[in-house]
């Protein structure tokens, strides 16, 4: 199994679009572990660090909401970066994960963007709605 990793400046692109300040940024990136690539700097996946904060992000200073912004954010940077459908399913599988995650918090509007963004992606991925299994 490989290591997921992401750009550095497109993750933080993401969450910036979605409204995180510099300060939610670095606390959410301190999960994973920098390194370098002849491109640019990178963010590899620490499963063990990120197995390590609280359910809800508390040790990272975010609210439900942006912690589970955040991961969702992260997972279609590597579903947008991926070159490989095992990849891609794997963020398409986490995306999903937490559209039902965010249901259960009963955020409308982070929701709605979720079944946006699944929509729009449909042509890529093949798959209509999140509802649908």
């Amino acid at each position: 199994m490989s290591t997921i990793t992401v750009f550095r400046r497109d993750l933080e692109h993401g969450l910036r679009c979605e409204g995180f300040t510099t300060r939610k940024i670095e606390q959410f990136t301190r999960v994973f572990k920098p390194t370098e690539s002849s491109q640019c700097e990178m963010l590899e996946l620490d499963s063990t660090r990120a197995m390590l904060v609280n359910v809800n992000g508390t040790e990272q200073g975010l609210c439900l909401d942006d912690f589970i912004t955040a991961w969702w954010v992260f997972w279609v940077v590597v579903f947008n970066e991926s070159g490989n459908d095992e990849m891609q399913h794997q963020a398409l599988g986490a995306i999903r994960a937490l559209f039902f995650v965010s249901a259960c918090t009963k955020s409308t509007s982070q929701n709605a963007t979720m079944q946006m963004w699944w929509r729009d992606c449909e042509p890529i991925h093949g798959y209509p709605t999140l509802e649908a299994s």
